[in-house]
């Protein structure tokens, strides 16, 4: 980017001063993945399993100069031996005649980088362990309903600087439901439960909860035509926060969002064959909260 080539000093924060490098070279990366899946069609089995890795040389990032005020200095280098790995995969199959499912979806990362901090070079190592648990059952003519659980586990260390070396969990549990009444109308509604682990004294509201819910009317023949009224975020707890562990900072970020609306919506579906499903258009993301 501009930013990062020019060689002059943005001075907008007397804080964070950054300065860009003529002579930085290009990245380049390598990326290797094999994947396999597998579908068993009479009992509704499904498998799937991937591993990724990447490594890029010549990676643009960055060096610090912090001087005992706390102000900072950026200017852009190139680094060598940077790289990630992933291991990721899904498990869904029916349970016995009924029409329950069950899936399950392991996934690791590990990652490596590295920058320079006041002339030493600090090698950053992080990981995540993040499996998930769901239950689901569904009938397209009169429900739905889904559940799930992820857990996640985050590590990370920094080889000269002891502030990102955190160890912290985060558990996301959600559920989303729908059922259909006669005379075409439809009831929806669906809750999240969210919470962090918090790294110190300091932090607050680590946990809360995202509760939605609809109610909608299909009309005309062949259901072209649908009215939803619903009511986002119901309990009114969602908060812009975003957490971000840096190889120098850990970086807790709080910032306006929407809480608590209700909308109407009003859709014409044009296709001439109809819908034929219940449940008309989905509903807005439901996941406001970012990790």
């Amino acid at each position: 980017t501009i930013d990062q080539l020019q060689p002059l000093k943005n001075n907008s924060d007397p804080m964070n001063i950054v300065v860009g490098n003529p002579d930085l070279k290009q990245s380049f990366s390598n990326s290797f993945s094999i994947n396999y899946n597998s579908f068993q069609m009479m009992n509704e089995q499904y498998f799937f399993t991937g591993v990724n890795y990447n490594t890029t040389s010549d990676q643009i990032s960055s060096s610090y100069l912090i001087d005992t005020f706390g102000r900072r200095v950026t200017k852009y280098i190139n680094v060598d031996g940077n790289n990630s790995f992933n291991v990721y995969g899904n498990y869904n199959r029916k349970l016995g005649k009924t029409r329950w499912q069950i899936g399950i979806s392991p996934s690791f990362y590990i990652s490596k980088n590295t920058n320079y901090i006041n002339g030493k070079q600090n090698v950053s190592r992080s990981y995540t362990i993040s499996p998930e648990l769901s239950f689901s059952n569904r009938n397209v003519e009169k429900y739905d309903f889904e559940i799930n659980y992820s857990p996640s586990y985050s590590s990370s260390k920094s080889s000269i600087s002891t502030v990102a070396g955190k160890n912290y969990w985060t558990h996301n549990i959600s559920t989303d439901i729908r059922y259909t009444f006669p005379w075409k109308i439809d009831l929806g509604t669906d809750v999240e439960y969210e919470f962090r682990q918090k790294l110190n004294a300091s932090d607050t509201k680590n946990q809360l909860i995202l509760w939605n819910a609809y109610l909608e009317k299909r009309m005309l023949k062949k259901e072209q035509l649908s009215i939803r009224l619903s009511m986002h975020d119901i309990l009114n707890q969602n908060k812009g926060y975003e957490r971000t562990i840096n190889s120098n900072a850990i970086v807790e970020s709080r910032y306006l969002t929407f809480q608590r609306y209700g909308l109407i919506t009003i859709t014409y579906n044009f296709n001439t064959t109809g819908t034929g499903k219940a449940g008309g258009p989905p509903p807005p993301p439901r996941r406001m909260f970012r990790r």
